[in-house]
């Protein structure tokens, strides 16, 4: 995974400087005493990496992706600053009614890719943390590619140096003169076909393996196997359910969104002979998940988290529970920074409601 060109990391060294002079200005703790409240903080990965190796063997870095030097420090930071609980725990704290006197932490990683084991495991055991994970989980079940990583490898991995894509109401026309042109139309292309069902998208992914004259080898090697989620479950892992197949909710039939709600969690149970109590919704933003949905899920989960990032207090919609995304390379500076920062939004969210 080579990283984004010049500009993008200009980019990050920028943001990086400003969370630098936002701390040791004094101006980080002024905020913080007024906006970062007790409550429940409920963080969200993906996929684990190591990120050295990446760069070394010219491999794309996600940056939904943390690097696994970076999680460890984030640990140790959340089990320094933070009581750690599970999502069982959370859900209890939120139920009692009481407010609550510190700071809790929930870490939660979305979809089941195997680097969560590869990585993962050595670290939740040292630190005795017990994270939900959210299984997409017909993926898991069947060792499948989720979609977007079959459109990530092709667009990295074409030879294409143009093309122009045409195709429903997508259309570009692209060069492919940098990684940073990747990884543009990347951005771009999979936000518009997220809005699609499942039938379609896999129409246009074919559509775009054919165009970029790019085919994606048989064999997935990126997910968790029912072995690993076992073993992960021994030293205290929890497992969700995130859909069978990562659909936007919100663009399904009440038929569809039934079965990716309910199908999901019946084959986790099946396979790990153990209770499946909390859902994450694909996307997971207001506008992915209809009250439909939300209807569907509290029949069958105790929790579901949502996208939308802020603290969780007493009297919390249990079905619309917040979280706050952490990816790539944040050092601590940059991770406190940048928890203040989504604790100041959800103070502005919640003045809004109040006012509407």
């Amino acid at each position: 995974m080579v990283e984004a060109d010049t500009r993008k990391r200009y980019k990050r060294l920028i943001n990086k400087l400003i969370c630098f002079l936002i701390y040791y200005s004094g101006i980080y703790y002024i905020l913080k005493s007024i906006f970062m409240e007790n409550g429940i903080y409920i963080f969200f990965y993906h996929s684990i990496l190591d990120t050295k190796k990446c760069k070394e063997a010219g491999e794309l870095i996600s940056l939904s992706s943390v690097d696994k030097k970076s999680f460890e420090q984030q640990i140790r930071y959340f089990k320094k600053k933070y009581t750690p609980v599970s999502m069982d725990e959370a859900h209890d704290l939120l139920r009692s009614n009481k407010p609550f006197n510190k700071k809790y932490v929930v870490i939660t990683i979305d979809d089941g890719y195997k680097d969560n084991f590869i990585y993962g495991y050595d670290l939740f055991k040292k630190y005795k943390m017990s994270p939900t994970i959210f299984l997409t989980a017909n993926n898991v079940d069947k060792s499948a590619y989720l979609w977007p990583d079959i459109l990530r490898y092709l667009v990295y991995n074409t030879a294409k140096t143009s093309v122009k894509v045409d195709i429903y109401d997508i259309h570009y026309e692209v060069d492919f003169d940098t990684i940073y042109d990747r990884i543009n139309f990347l951005d771009s292309i999979k936000e518009d076909i997220k809005k699609y069902n499942e039938e379609i998208k896999y129409e246009i992914i074919d559509y775009l393996s054919n165009l970029l004259d790019v085919k994606v080898k048989k064999d997935c090697d990126l997910m968790l196997n029912w072995d690993e989620v076992k073993k992960l479950n021994s030293i205290g892992v929890n497992f969700g359910a995130h859909t069978l197949n990562h659909p936007i909710l919100s663009t399904l039939s009440a038929e569809d969104a039934t079965d990716e709600i309910y199908g999901s969690k019946v084959l986790i149970e099946a396979r790990t002979n153990k209770k499946v109590e909390h859902f994450a919704y694909p996307n997971g933003r207001d506008c992915d998940i209809s009250e439909y949905c939300i209807n569907e899920v509290k029949k069958y989960y105790k929790t579901a988290v949502t996208t939308t990032p802020g603290i969780n207090k007493t009297g919390e919609d249990l079905m619309r529970l917040k979280r706050i995304g952490l990816a790539y390379d944040l050092n601590i500076i940059d991770l406190k920074v940048k928890i203040l920062y989504f604790c100041i939004i959800d103070s502005i969210n919640n003045l809004k409601k109040l006012k509407s």
